[in-house]
């Protein structure tokens, strides 16, 4: 099972930060400046240091190594944005993703990921006002008692008895004045080898995440 580990590699750049602050002071004295804090990418840990080869190894790590799961997952529309999000909350604004804003910031990355490990906080609030400023990516729509998937109304459209013409949509399929649509023989190759969307590729990556979460436990 996830667990919260009581160690964080760190290279040795993110050292000076986690010293005393009357030492810190000392070496920040003799530093010209110092670089501008930039948001964590999106397969870099939000924890410790470790980078993964792309975005949902390193959800799978975060989940084994930390415990760390996105909340409401079957909601999220938009996993990686989300996670986009909360690097930016640690790497640009050195903050515990728990404590939030009610918490203090901390002098850099590795100071906010030490706390986060050492305290268990390797999760979102995720509750009261805190959820808000998650909002835009997830939809919960679908937990609405009178939900109708997309699908079904883009495959079952509800008649129109004033039209009864044909048309033809922006895909060049002639429209019938059922809502059934019978494609142009022009386009045939291109509907052999039309490309999933932007919404369906993130509706298979939530998937897939979920797959992860459930084989480590999470309900």
């Amino acid at each position: 099972m996830p667990h919260c580990s009581n160690h964080v590699p760190r290279s040795s750049t993110g050292l000076s930060c986690l010293l005393p602050s009357s030492q810190r002071e000392g070496e920040e004295e003799e530093e010209e400046g110092s670089d501008e804090p930039e948001a964590l990418e999106t397969n870099e840990c939000l924890f410790c240091p470790r980078f993964s080869n792309d975005f949902e190894e390193n959800l799978s790590h975060m989940s084994r190594v930390h415990g760390f799961f996105l909340p409401d997952l079957e909601y999220v529309t938009d996993p990686k944005g989300l996670v986009a999000h909360l690097c930016e909350k640690v790497g640009l604004g050195y903050l515990c993703l728990y404590c939030n804003e009610r918490g203090k910031r901390f002098h850099c990355v590795e100071a906010a990921q030490q706390h986060m490990v050492d305290k268990c906080h390797c999760k979102m609030l995720f509750e009261g006002d805190a959820a808000l400023d998650y909002a835009e990516f997830y939809d919960y729509s679908k937990s609405y008692p009178d939900y109708i998937p997309d699908d079904t109304k883009k495959d079952h459209p509800l008649p129109d008895a004033r039209d009864t013409s044909l048309h033809v949509n922006e895909d060049l399929e002639l429209v019938l004045p059922s809502g059934a649509t019978a494609g142009h023989r022009s386009m045939r190759q291109l509907f052999k080898q039309r490309l999933p969307s932007a919404e369906h590729q993130k509706a298979l990556m939530v998937t897939r995440v979920m797959s992860q979460y459930r084989a480590l436990g999470w309900r």
